[in-house]
Formats: C-alpha cells, structure tokens, sequence
C-alpha cells in the first residue's frame, strides 16, 4: 500500500484513510475536545502522513508510525489551544464495557453511573497516562508499540500505565468502601 501511495495512486492512499482512520480518530477524540476540532485535526494528521510517507522505513508497522504522527500532532494541538484533553465517547463506552475481565481497568462497575465516574477519573489523569492506558487496553497496542508512538522508553510506559491503573483503583476503592461504610 505504501508503494502504491508513493508511486501516485490516490486510491490506495484513500484505502490507507479507510484503514487507518478510526485509530487517528480514537487517538485525537480521547484528548481533543470538540467534533470540529477532531474532524479538522484528523485530516491535518492525514495529510502529514500523506506528506511524510516516503520518511517511512519499515521498521515499525505502519499503524505504529501513523499513531505516533497522530499523538505528535494532537499534543501541539493541545499546546497551541491550552484546552484540557476529555475522554468519552460512545465508541469508547462500548470497548470498555467488552474488554475481558481484568485487563479492563472497570471490571468492578456494576451500572451506568458508576462507568461515568470511571470515565470522569481518566480524564482527569495526566495526558501521558491517558494516552498510554488508551493505546494499551482500547488499540491494544503492545508496550514496545506505545513507547514508539510516544517516544518515551518502555520502562516509563509500564510505570505509566501501572500508575494510571493504580489511580483509577485507587478512586474506586474509596467509593466503594464509602459505600459499605
């Protein structure tokens, strides 16, 4: 596909947009708020990936590559806006409430009320944390993966996503000994 988009072929770069699409969307709508502002940062990212597809080595996958640009972008979208990331979307509801067991960081809620909270809590987490316990458990990406996308070691990936899980465990436990007491 990359050769195809190279050598000129519009409807394999479309094909790539089609593929590729909901990861770049699911990447700016956990951070930006605003259906506009996703929309038009998405193709900013497409077009960057358009433009800088003959940078790619091939020694990621593309998806990888693509999700770094993605997470590059959003941040200096963030920092040219100064406006707070937000997580919660009916997309994501659905893939947090069909995660198995305990890789699913509400495994514990028990109704709707509750799964609000939890998505009120990871906005609230720092920016990194977010995006790394979003890549993890909703993309599935892999540790090696995230730290790509990020740039950041994955040494500071684990520890990022163990605090992120800490912290969310953390703020349930509180409710729910509240709520025995």
């Amino acid at each position: 596909m990359v050769s195809r988009v190279l050598d000129g072929d519009r409807q394999a770069f479309r094909s790539m947009v089609a593929t590729y699409q909901r990861l770049v969307e699911h990447m700016v709508g956990r951070i930006v708020d605003g259906r506009e502002d996703r929309e038009d940062l998405c193709q900013e990212i497409f077009v960057k990936v358009y433009f800088n597809l003959h940078r790619f080595r091939f020694d990621s996958k593309l998806s990888t590559w693509i999700a770094a640009i993605a997470y590059r972008e959003t941040v200096n979208f963030l920092k040219k806006k100064s406006r707070r990331p937000v997580w919660n979307t009916p997309e994501q509801n659905r893939k947090l409430e069909n995660m198995p067991g305990e890789s699913r960081p509400d495994h514990w809620l028990e109704n709707r009320d509750e799964q609000e909270l939890l998505e009120q809590w990871i906005k609230e987490l720092p920016e990194v944390q977010r995006t790394v316990l979003t890549l993890f458990h909703l993309e599935g990406f892999k540790y090696e993966e995230i730290a790509k996308v990020t740039g950041l070691p994955e040494g500071t990936v684990k520890s990022y996503l163990f605090r992120a899980r800490r912290t969310l465990r953390e703020k349930m436990e509180r409710i729910t000994q509240k709520t025995e007491s």
